[in-house]
């Protein structure tokens, strides 16, 4: 449990890092308790959180230039809609998971967008641990090993899929 490491989020060579309808069981569930607290919420706290933690990643957004501290963020109507518009995303991708053709078209498309707007294969990992310590602190104690594994598995079925809407340009 805890924060998430880089390690955690590169067992995608182990054999059993594909999802299974527990995990899809597991991920569903959980994220009923983020979208009760509310979307914009959470991807607020996530875009908060990215920026905090790898200013560099400012430059991708036209957000102001003077976005330098948490509450200056939380005042940014730009940072809030994208963040709400992101986890709108992962919303419709989680509920399409039992219909993995239209998923993954979803995905490609999303790969393509994001590469041609500056997106690349190194960002992946930091979306993924800022991805998982949001839901960790949204989610608490419910959020346990079992559920941290499902996570990163449904975080590299995107990585995987996104990839390969950068490799169709």
């Amino acid at each position: 449990m805890g924060s998430c490491s880089s390690s955690d989020l590169s067992f995608k060579n182990e054999k059993n890092n594909s999802l299974n309808t527990n995990d899809i069981i597991l991920v569903r569930d959980s994220w009923r308790k983020i979208v009760h607290t509310g979307l914009c919420e959470y991807g607020t706290e996530f875009m908060i959180n990215l920026l905090l933690k790898n200013p560099n990643l400012k430059s991708m957004w036209s957000f102001p230039d003077d976005l330098d501290s948490e509450s200056k963020m939380r005042d940014c109507d730009g940072l809030r809609n994208h963040g709400e518009k992101l986890f709108t995303a992962i919303e419709a991708i989680i509920y399409t998971l039992d219909d993995m053709y239209t998923c993954v078209q979803i995905l490609i498309g999303i790969g393509r967008s994001h590469y041609n707007k500056g997106v690349r294969e190194e960002h992946f990992k930091v979306f993924g641990e800022v991805f998982i310590e949001t839901l960790h602190r949204g989610l608490g104690k419910h959020f346990d090993a079992k559920l941290k594994t499902s996570w990163i598995k449904f975080l590299i079925l995107i990585e995987t899929q996104m990839k390969l809407g950068f490799e169709n340009i």
